[in-house]
């Protein structure tokens, strides 16, 4: 029986709704979203399903637009095509084979928060920074993004939603490395970054990687491979001083500085790398 998949843009009535998914679209089977619409009152008002919500709970969305995907079981042939990919060679597979990476490291600074080790800890954040600086920022923001605003419908305000996340996590784990300078586990940041982390993966695995997934051919593939594989031979992970000799700069003031400045340099050599021709889609 053919499926029809529903690509929904929404808005969150909750009065005081400050988090980012306020606004958004969401994918999901037209069967579902008709259960979602019966369980609330209004025209276009629907219950957030599972997940949906980042404060954890179910709330009241307002249907803006309903646009029809590509009939889930009307794509065979384009299926058989690409499942003939080597997973090695499929971009999708190779950013949720890298966001496992991402959770075992999320489950080493959960030890090392445990056992109050800031030094591990130091370490560990320092190793989970750099990966997302070079997996959501270069592989997914800078090559893969700007593909999706030509193929995906009402890519701009999910794309949005996604970038915001990033912002967010970076800003969280700047914060708590500072504190570890001076010896301070700040658990609250900590258990944010862990949640928030694990949150966004289970996101972009289930449902935005799972959207995209069915309006990417071959060649589209080949193209946000090979410019994968380019930022990740141009990328520098940042490495910081040690935390005893950050210590001793003395003040916060120039620990930041020191910290703006090896990412400024950083992103520096990035652009003159791709100002030979890195850039897959320039």
């Amino acid at each position: 029986m053919s499926r029809r998949i529903l690509e929904i843009q929404y808005k969150c009535m909750h009065p005081s709704c400050v988090v980012n998914c306020r606004e958004g679209v969401l994918a999901m089977d037209e069967e579902l979203y008709n259960d979602l619409l019966s369980s609330c009152e209004g025209e276009g008002v629907f219950k957030s399903p599972r997940g949906a919500c980042r404060m954890g709970f179910s709330q009241k969305f307002q249907t803006l637009a309903v646009e029809e995907d590509r009939d889930a079981d009307g794509e065979a042939g384009a299926d058989a095509e690409d499942a003939a990919l080597d997973p090695s060679e499929d971009p999708v597979k190779i950013l949720v084979a890298e966001h496992q990476v991402i959770l075992e490291k999320l489950d080493e600074i959960e030890g090392h928060m445990r056992r109050r080790d800031c030094d591990a800890l130091w370490v560990s954040t320092a190793e989970i920074q750099n990966e997302i600086m070079l997996h959501s920022v270069h592989k997914e923001e800078d090559v893969l993004f700007p593909l999706l605003h030509e193929v995906l419908p009402l890519a701009d305000g999910l794309i949005t939603v996604v970038k915001e996340d990033h912002r967010e996590l970076m800003t969280l784990l700047h914060s708590f490395r500072i504190a570890l300078v001076d010896g301070d586990i700040l658990d609250g940041i900590g258990r944010s970054i862990v949640v928030n982390l694990r949150s966004h993966i289970r996101k972009e695995d289930e449902e935005f990687f799972m959207l995209i997934d069915r309006y990417l051919d071959a060649d589209k593939r080949k193209h946000i491979l090979e410019g994968m594989k380019k930022v990740e031979e141009s990328f520098e992970p940042i490495k910081p001083v040690s935390r005893q000799e950050a210590r001793k700069m003395s003040t916060k003031k120039e620990r930041n500085k020191h910290d703006d400045d090896a990412f400024a340099a950083r992103e520096a050599r990035q652009a003159d790398a791709g100002s030979g021709g890195g850039c897959c889609h320039g």
